[in-house]
């Protein structure tokens, strides 16, 4: 009975040696299922989440530098921006929150901050995508694991959660990657590689809201996302993880996107 139970740790000691971080990130391109099923008999590493959130923050960070630097993009993305602060501080003089003078500086101040390209312009913009990825994937994750706590008892603890869904990113670091190249040949922003953002539709409308979620790289990301989950939380049935998975993207989507209409502020999160 030793001897066996001995062996069974040399072979699990053996195939976590064998099984590295680039060996997961291929597996989760080529087999996901697979991957995620050999990390669930393995010992969590939080180093498995840690790389790939930080390679995507240097990727975002770049790619937002490197489209800054095409003239016409850069212009339609401060008019953009612009516009939607003037309307913010409009309504803020209006309610008596700020002088006109106020807004004015503010206004100000914002545009020479955006058009800079002056190191401490840069720096505050990549601190700025450090801070907000960040809080976003941990409060993602964690919003994942809840549901999955709640609706199939998983077995797996918060750090497994992480994993699936850092491991998951590098699907988003490809996107973010094409989303510079086609920007870069359309000459204009893209937010995302959805057949909205082909067609140029508005995502203020509903049927643009839908078709932005028409994006191949966001239903490969949920659906490798919730194979992930199942598997490190060590269920058999991966379909209903990944409907679950699906259901919560699209739900608090169509959520938030009716929020936003009654609070504009929101727009921005609209994914």
């Amino acid at each position: 009975m030793e001897e066996n139970q001995n062996l069974e740790e040399t072979i699990n000691d053996e195939e976590e040696f064998q099984l590295s971080h680039m060996d997961k990130l291929v597996g989760v391109f080529s087999e996901p299922s697979a991957t995620f099923e050999k990390i669930s008999r393995l010992t969590i590493k939080n180093i498995d989440w840690l790389i790939p959130l930080l390679l995507f923050i240097i990727v975002a960070i770049l790619s937002n530098a490197i489209i800054m630097t095409n003239p016409t993009i850069k212009y339609k993305i401060i008019e953009k921006q612009t516009a939607a602060m003037e309307k913010r501080f409009d309504k803020m003089v209006e309610d008596g929150r700020m002088t006109r003078e106020q807004a004015d500086k503010a206004m100000d101040n914002a545009r020479e901050m955006m058009q800079s390209n002056s190191g401490t312009a840069l720096a505050l913009r990549a601190v700025g995508t450090l801070i907000s990825v960040a809080i976003i994937f941990f409060i993602i994750a964690f919003v994942f694991h809840v549901f999955v706590k709640i609706f199939f008892k998983g077995e797996g603890g918060y750090s497994s959660t992480l994993v699936a869904y850092g491991l998951s990113y590098y699907i988003l670091i490809i996107q973010v990657i094409l989303i510079v190249i086609v920007s870069m040949i359309f000459n204009r922003m893209f937010g995302d590689l959805s057949v909205g953002s082909f067609l140029q539709i508005s995502k203020s409308s509903f049927g643009g809201f839908l078709l932005s979620k028409l994006d191949p790289f966001l239903i490969w990301f949920y659906g490798v996302l919730g194979l992930g989950l199942a598997k490190v939380h060590k269920s058999p049935d991966t379909t209903k993880y990944v409907i679950l998975v699906y259901a919560m993207w699209l739900g608090f989507s169509v959520i938030l996107y009716f929020l936003a209409t009654s609070m504009p502020f929101l727009q921005g999160f609209i994914r």
